[in-house]
């Protein structure tokens, strides 16, 4: 089998063109698969993560667009549809929606509200930096089988919910996939919770990578 096509992994350079290249490459459709739960408030109900079944499975999707601030470049918008199934037998479906910016290779991390209809990126959430850029390494028996891991990370950040940390681990390859985990340490007494998601790409005919 012949190697992935030119372009299909990050280059190495500078920390402003790796980042602006990841950045391009995130748009698609994805099956999300929630392997543990923050608390959620969902169709006016708060669901404690300890009574949550996981994992949980959805659908996601990013789309790239022309940033809607002048003071940055480009922006992805991500829209996630996740089913939720408690041990008490609840069920509920829970969209969720987040944006990514980017100006001068800096990303950053934002709230998504709707506003008469629409959605509107409303605040800032973090700063994400990117980290570690791994070499492509052989995933498998063919060239066309290797794989190059990008790591960025955002936080700590301070909310009515207590300290925040994100870290976003993607992989290069045939396809990109995904995760990102998101750490609340809550005020007071209580555990941590940390929220994991995969995004798996779907590619034609419905199947995923």
């Amino acid at each position: 089998m012949a190697a992935l096509p030119a372009g299909t992994f990050l280059t190495a350079g500078s920390s402003y063109d790796t980042a602006v290249q990841l950045f391009y490459k995130l748009p698609g459709k994805y099956r999300l698969i929630r392997h543990s739960h923050h608390t959620h408030v969902t169709e006016g109900t708060n669901i404690h993560y300890r009574n949550l079944i996981g994992p949980s499975h959805g659908t996601s999707e990013i789309f790239l667009r022309a940033s809607t601030d002048s003071q940055y470049e480009v922006e992805l918008m991500q829209t996630s549809i996740i089913n939720l199934r408690t041990y008490y037998g609840q069920t509920a479906t829970r969209v969720e929606k987040r944006a990514f910016r980017i100006k001068n290779g800096q990303w950053s991390m934002w709230a998504v509200r709707p506003d008469e209809g629409r959605d509107r990126i409303s605040w800032k959430l973090a700063d994400l930096t990117l980290g570690e850029v791994e070499a492509p390494k052989q995933g498998g028996p063919t060239e066309a089988d290797a794989v190059q891991k990008a790591v960025l990370r955002g936080g700590p950040w301070g909310n009515e919910r207590g300290a925040n940390a994100m870290a976003m681990c993607v992989w290069m390859g045939k396809q990109p996939w995904w995760q990102l985990s998101h750490q609340i340490d809550r005020h007071g007494p209580g555990a941590s919770e940390v929220c994991s998601d995969e995004f798996l790409p779907v590619v034609e005919g419905g199947g995923t990578v």
